[in-house]
């Protein structure tokens, strides 16, 4: 028996791993957002079996628009302290340190780097 399940998991990663980890989270009538994933990539390997028992929906998100971010926003802003969020963004660099940022994201693959515009 799972020990955890979720209504809503939301994946801005595009990581295969993250995205087939989200799905088996799921609970009864769960839905899986997956944002990220538009660059070409190994297939995503899904359990329909589980997927069909627990009447799983995944929906896909491209294009993200204004209000779209707003919300996002909106919704950190509320639950920075609920969830481990600020775990999931490595935000070692500065500004002056972009282009290191980019090149650590290439090579370690973290869920998001950030860059903080004031050391």
């Amino acid at each position: 028996m799972r020990q955890r399940a979720a209504d809503v998991v939301i994946d801005y990663s595009g990581r295969v791993a993250s995205m087939e980890a989200g799905v088996e989270l799921l609970a009864i009538g769960g839905t899986a957002v997956w944002v990220g994933g538009v660059c070409p990539q190994e297939r995503v390997k899904i359990d329909s079996e589980q997927l069909i028992r627990r009447l799983g929906t995944i929906k896909g998100l491209h294009n993200y628009n204004l209000e779209d971010f707003k919300e996002a926003v909106a919704f950190i802003s509320r639950h920075w302290q609920d969830y481990p969020i600020a775990e999931l963004v490595c935000d070692k660099f500065t500004l002056e340190e972009a282009d290191e940022a980019f090149q650590y994201a290439i090579a370690h693959n973290p869920y998001r780097v950030g860059i903080r515009m004031n050391p």
